[in-house]
């Protein structure tokens, strides 16, 4: 938990500094439906997919250019193992990121974003649990849609994680609110 708090801390003065530079503030949160690969009994692929809440911190430089913080809890376990004796749960991820965009109409902000994210999951076999966090480059595609002057709604693909076996990726569902 103390991670967490240090991850906050430094967004938290992130924000309020490049406020002061003239950025514009946003928080906001999103649900993410997340797919989980696993190597399963005789290189059988089984496909996991938990579900996350995030919230988010950012600051927008420019028309252009943006920078977040995100914060995400598994919310749902996978259900799909279930019959194979295994569960997987996502215990958390933070990430910083890298936001590029362009206004093509009054509603309408298709993106992308690129960064680094780190994330804990836990799987149990049989009753017995093993956890390890991992953290990788990631990317997206993603569309705002603003519905007044300061709240958006987006629609977003992120592939957070493709490392040593841990892929985690997936669209999510999300609001922006500018301070």
């Amino acid at each position: 938990m103390s991670k967490i708090l240090k991850i906050m801390s430094i967004a938290t003065a992130l924000t309020f500094s490049a406020h002061s530079m003239g950025g514009e503030t946003y928080y906001g949160a999103g649900l993410a439906h997340l797919d989980i690969p696993i190597d399963g009994i005789d290189d059988e692929m089984l496909d996991a997919t938990v579900t996350s809440l995030h919230g988010l911190v950012g600051t927008r430089f420019n028309e252009t250019f943006s920078g977040e913080v995100r914060l995400g809890i598994g919310i749902s376990d996978d259900n799909n193992l279930d019959d194979d004796g295994l569960n997987l749960k996502l215990k958390n991820y933070f990430g910083v990121y890298a936001k590029a965009g362009a206004q093509i109409s009054e509603i309408i902000y298709p993106y992308v974003v690129a960064g680094y994210t780190r994330g804990k999951m836990e799987v149990s076999v049989l009753g017995d649990s093993e956890s390890g966090s991992e953290g990788d480059f990631s990317f997206g595609v993603g569309v705002d849609f603003s519905i007044s002057e300061t709240t958006k709604f987006n629609l977003e693909y992120m592939n957070y994680l493709d490392k040593d076996g841990v892929e985690l990726s997936g669209f999510g569902l999300g609001f922006s609110k500018a301070l």
